[in-house]
């Protein structure tokens, strides 16, 4: 949480505190932070989740104002831990309690740093004094042209940052460690998480992964293996398959062939996906140009 709790004497000197006023600050400062997090930990999560965290995070926070009296400090720091546990658990995914606790670690060194940066702008530079002049409601509050600049550039320096770490992370090529196992037969190999996979079988919905036809082989049976092949280079096909169209750049149409495999787990750092009975399309054409990866995954897996 961004504001912290006032301790006054009420005998000598009161508030008045704009409860709406405090939410908004809270809901927006959590969202800004949840989000920055989430970009430096490389965490995946609708923007959905963040905001419902975020909406939570300020009706928590503003909820000791309604209490007649001021509670504890030990007991207001405890219920501030809870409401950052609370955020954490509803706008990321994490399952192992060692991935948890580092995420909430970085929401607090995230909430202090920027916390700290909007502190020291509006404390030790003449922002704070123009921003005091403006909620007093000073129609001759005017700002220096120099710090018109400053902020002009500081802001579009921040944007710029924010956009290089968003452009980075969608165009990184995050590759997974997997195992796909069907039939008693393993193969283990390095998998592209690909956000422009939108494979799925036509009858279910469901989701699909791509493998190259060559890492297939140790997957399957001689005879369905030996079909697949067939199939790609005569277009006959002998046994019962499925099959899943699909479309790219430079082709508008085609035809893959689709096996269900028993199992697919995906080795995360601090986590491992399990995914019962995937769709696999088996693809004749080697999916990286450089062997980095023989799978391509789907981005459905990563999401609840």
């Amino acid at each position: 949480m961004f504001l912290a709790y006032l301790s006054v004497k009420e005998a000598t000197l009161h508030y008045v505190i704009y409860i709406d006023i405090l939410f908004l600050v809270n809901f927006f400062m959590d969202f800004i932070i949840l989000t920055l997090n989430g970009t430096v930990l490389k965490k995946k999560t609708k923007t959905l989740r963040r905001l419902i965290a975020s909406f939570c995070g300020g009706v928590c926070y503003c909820l000791p104002f309604f209490l007649p009296r001021r509670p504890i400090k030990l007991a207001l720091n405890l219920y501030m831990l809870c409401i950052s546990f609370l955020m954490v658990k509803i706008a990321y995914q994490i399952k192992s309690k060692k991935e948890f606790a580092k995420t909430v670690v970085f929401f607090y060194g995230t909430s202090f740093f920027v916390g700290g940066t909007i502190n020291g702008l509006y404390n030790y530079t003449k922002l704070g004094d123009y921003i005091r002049q403006i909620i007093k409601g000073d129609k001759d509050a005017q700002i220096e042209f120099s710090m018109l600049i400053v902020l002009i550039c500081a802001a579009c320096f921040l944007w710029t940052f924010l956009m290089k770490c968003y452009s980075k992370r969608q165009t990184e090529a995050i590759i997974y460690s997997v195992i796909l196992k069907n039939k008693k037969r393993t193969v283990k190999g390095k998998a592209l998480l690909d956000t422009g996979n939108c494979l799925r079988e036509p009858i279910s919905q469901k989701p699909v992964m791509l493998l190259e036809l060559s890492w297939a082989e140790d997957l399957l049976e001689r005879e369905i293996w030996e079909a697949i092949v067939k199939f790609y280079k005569t277009g006959e096909i002998s046994i019962p398959i499925y099959l899943i169209p699909y479309s790219s750049v430079g082709k508008k149409q085609g035809v893959l062939v689709g096996i269900r495999a028993d199992s697919l787990e995906i080795l995360q750092k601090d986590n491992r996906i399990e995914i019962r009975h995937p769709y696999v399309a088996i693809c004749p054409e080697a999916l990286s140009k450089t062997g980095k990866y023989h799978m391509l995954l789907h981005t459905e897996w990563f999401h609840g």
